[in-house]
């Protein structure tokens, strides 16, 4: 857990206060400093329109490290101006790395945190070791697509944003055998989207053995024939115009997934197709097993 260790600090932060706090600016998953912005912050500063600012410093008890949570721009932006500037100054302990980095979660005052920096300051706390390596693509997608599926094997590809940022990160956690079987494809790009590493998991709960006979051979392409329906998935996922052109459907997402889903379920039954139209796919195509 983690809390604040004491009462906020309103003071004026000198330029060497700042580079103090800035000594510490690094937590896993920190955005970079962009000069740009640091420029701005001080120039709002010297014209009085900049307003009082905001710094977190965390001290995690795991390690006995300290890092900035919050306000690197704002320190930049001092040492620039040359000047104490106001601020208010909160300072946390945290027990572990990971409660640190949902107490980062909580910061997001001036520009939105991305998924990918959450992600990034989340892979080497993961309690599976075998997640430290997979590439942060990979757990992007995977993110999103069990955020998509939950438990199940029909996703629902929604525009709202997550309940939580910390969300697809733990979902990650939660599933870790589902990210590995994807982890195993990751030489072939074209497989790495999040409709296609949706569908990957989805037929991997329905039936692995098949799961793993199906898409080696959509990555590869080896030693399939042009009526394969594996042959036909591979060549749409790969042809960039192929989902450009589709009309319907709704979003990127869900029509990679429904793609793959017609093609799964062609390859399953053993029955061949001619092609698949994807501006007929009104609901999410149900994977057979």
């Amino acid at each position: 857990m983690y809390e604040e260790s004491r009462q906020p600090v309103f003071m004026l932060v000198s330029p060497k206060k700042a580079e103090d706090f800035l000594a510490i600016n690094n937590f896993p998953g920190q955005r970079n400093y962009i000069p740009k912005k640091g420029r701005f912050y001080a120039d709002n500063m010297a014209s009085g329109t900049h307003r009082r600012i905001e710094i977190a410093a965390a001290k995690v008890r795991e390690n006995g490290m300290h890092y900035l949570m919050n306000g690197q721009h704002n320190c930049q932006a001092i040492i620039i101006h040359g000047k104490p500037y106001p601020a208010v100054i909160s300072y946390f302990i945290c027990d572990t790395m990971e409660d640190a980095w949902r107490l980062f979660a909580t910061f997001d005052v001036h520009s939105t945190r991305t998924e990918q920096q959450f992600m990034k300051s989340r892979r080497g706390l993961f309690v599976d070791e075998r997640l430290h390596d997979i590439p942060l693509r990979i757990l992007q997608c995977c993110g999103t697509a069990l955020y998509a599926l939950g438990g199940g094997t029909m996703p629902q590809f929604v525009r709202s944003t997550v309940r939580k940022k910390t969300e697809k990160a733990d979902l990650v956690d939660e599933y870790v055998d589902d990210v590995l079987f994807v982890s195993q494809f990751r030489e072939y790009k074209h497989l790495i989207v999040v409709g296609c590493v949706t569908a990957i998991i989805a037929t991997y709960r329905r039936n692995k053995k098949a799961a793993i006979d199906f898409w080696e051979k959509v990555g590869s392409g080896e030693m399939l024939t042009r009526t394969d329906p594996r042959r036909k998935l591979r060549d749409a996922l790969i042809n960039p115009l192929y989902l450009g052109k589709s009309r319907g459907g709704g979003t990127r997402q869900k029509v990679t997934c429904n793609l793959c889903a017609a093609w799964w379920n062609s390859w399953r039954s053993g029955k061949t197709r001619r092609g698949v139209k994807l501006s007929a796919m009104n609901g999410m195509v149900k994977f057979s097993d």
